[in-house]
């Protein structure tokens, strides 16, 4: 019997033997999502030295998990690996928890608005029942993307770090594979600008931003895209002061301009303070309890260099397609860091029995993450069943 991570005892995120930065706390939701994602004592599958897979998915977030899945019920020997969280970004890091929060911070908005036939209420908001919330939804969700569940699919799971030793093998561990096609779904982190003293300060990104158990007085976030825009929307909904520093002339740079006023007005209106055209010369921080302070140096033009003060600082500056440390030379796969692994348009590498999908491909135009499993299903017909029909649905009964 795999055992539960309930019985664990943390004082740091867990799990910490990957790398990554891990989910807090560890309470009875996060225990049931770990459950699901990394479980405890999971065994990787035995299979004979001379076994082939059809396919090997690399990443257990959306492109990894339907190349996988989609494979194996087509009826395609496959494999699934994954280093950290099954699930990737969007289920652990990213979508679900981003909603659960902006749904509560909704709830908070209109709860105080005078116009909806209601008595006005503060709408004063309990930030640890938010985020208790939002591990309790996450955790209800993770059976979707667990590893028994890809294991039920017919699928084999692995769990543990793969490097490309050629262009038909892999290893993860002391296990070597042995596959057809792969499919390289290793998605994408939070971009850390070189500004000094950044990286030494204790900043935010989206893996780390969901670990919070109190809510920050003052909240900085780094960055006028969609990600950065609905944090500081909600967190000032929560009760934070907020302050969004961007570097272009304006927030939501390659979005449409008229929506883009649309946005910036009513963030202003609801307390967010807006800063664009912002050079940020240094991040400077001092260590303190409950929270640090943080010190920004900005330049604004036309003004003297200002510093804001913060006590979290989320940097969402964009994203960094994961294909370091990967093998790829090994595998005769060309990929630039910072751009990604380079793709044809059937999503083949310069290796043609290995496909790249998602957040680790050199498109950046295609960095969602619904694009990562549509792109999947396309690398899985274009690997394995190129000339067959496309799968379709069973007809409704309804």
């Amino acid at each position: 019997m795999v055992p539960s991570w309930s019985e664990e005892r943390a004082e740091a995120p867990v799990p910490a033997d990957s790398g990554h930065t891990g989910v807090w706390p560890l309470d009875e939701h996060n225990a049931r999502l770990l459950d699901c994602v990394h479980p405890r004592g999971w065994e990787n599958p035995e299979r004979p030295a001379d076994f082939v897979y059809d396919l090997v998915a690399v990443g257990a977030g959306a492109g990894g998990l339907v190349s996988a899945k989609q494979s194996a019920r087509r009826g395609a020997r496959s494999a699934l690996v994954e280093q950290h969280l099954a699930g990737g970004d969007c289920l652990n890091v990213g979508c679900v928890p981003s909603k659960a929060l902006l749904r509560c911070a909704r709830a908070a908005a209109e709860i105080r608005r005078a116009d909806l036939g209601m008595e006005p209420s503060t709408g004063d908001v309990n930030f640890a029942k938010v985020m208790q919330r939002m591990r309790r939804l996450r955790a209800q969700i993770a059976p979707v993307d667990s590893c028994e569940t890809t294991v039920k699919a017919g699928a084999d799971m692995y769990i543990g770090k793969a490097t490309f030793t050629g262009p038909n093998e892999l290893k993860v561990g002391d296990k070597a594979l042995k596959f057809r096609k792969a499919v390289i779904a290793t998605g994408g982190r939070a971009k850390v600008p070189p500004i000094p003293g950044l990286a030494e300060a204790p900043h935010l990104t989206n893996a780390t931003l969901f670990n919070l158990t109190e809510l920050p007085p003052r909240f900085v976030v780094l960055g006028g895209g969609p990600i950065g825009l609905e944090m500081a929307q909600a967190f000032r909904r929560f009760g934070s002061q907020v302050t969004v520093l961007e570097g272009l002339g304006r927030i939501l740079g390659p979005e449409d301009a008229d929506a883009a006023v649309v946005v910036h007005r009513t963030l202003e209106h609801e307390g967010v303070r807006i800063l664009t055209s912002v050079s940020v010369k240094s991040v400077q921080h001092t260590a303190g309890k409950p929270w640090p302070e943080i010190r920004i140096e900005v330049g604004l033009p036309g003004k003297e260099a200002e510093t804001i003060c913060c006590n979290a600082l989320l940097v969402a500056t964009g994203r960094a397609p994961n294909v370091e440390g990967l093998g790829l030379e090994a595998a005769g796969v060309d990929f630039k860091p910072g751009l990604g692994v380079k793709v044809n348009d059937d999503l083949s590498t310069t290796n043609p029995d290995i496909l790249a999908v998602g957040d680790a491909i050199d498109r950046p135009e295609f960095r969602f993450t619904h694009m990562a499993g549509a792109m999947a299903g396309m690398a899985v017909q274009n690997a394995l069943f190129e000339g067959e029909d496309l799968p379709v649905n069973a007809p409704s009964r309804r």
